[in-house]
């Protein structure tokens, strides 16, 4: 018995729609379903939800209070898989969108 991976990773965030346009535009990633806005989910009372693809991997976006990263710890962090000739690139384009990039690659 062995697992394939992750299906999704849910992230909490207090603005969807900011968080909508930073993952698309600063991580290149593309909606792929929403889930929460329609009649019935309000009705239910559905979390609302956005669901967004970047590479191969899916980031669901919850709306709800953030978890932010203490000062101190260094473990609680985002780990991002690319093609190391793309480096550089990345780390400018993430540093011009005000990423704190900490290393190491």
């Amino acid at each position: 018995m062995q697992l394939e991976g992750f299906d999704h990773i849910t992230f909490p965030v207090p603005d969807l729609e900011s968080s909508e346009r930073w993952y698309c535009d600063v991580l290149k990633g593309h909606v792929v379903m929403r889930q929460g806005w329609d009649q019935r989910d309000v009705r239910v009372k559905r979390t609302r939800q956005i669901w967004i693809q970047v590479g191969k991997d899916i980031i669901n976006l919850a709306e709800g209070p953030s978890l932010g990263r203490q000062d101190d710890n260094h473990f609680y962090h985002y780990a991002l898989r690319g093609h190391i000739e793309d480096l550089d690139a990345w780390l400018d384009h993430l540093e011009k969108h005000g990423v704190e990039v900490m290393g190491p690659f």
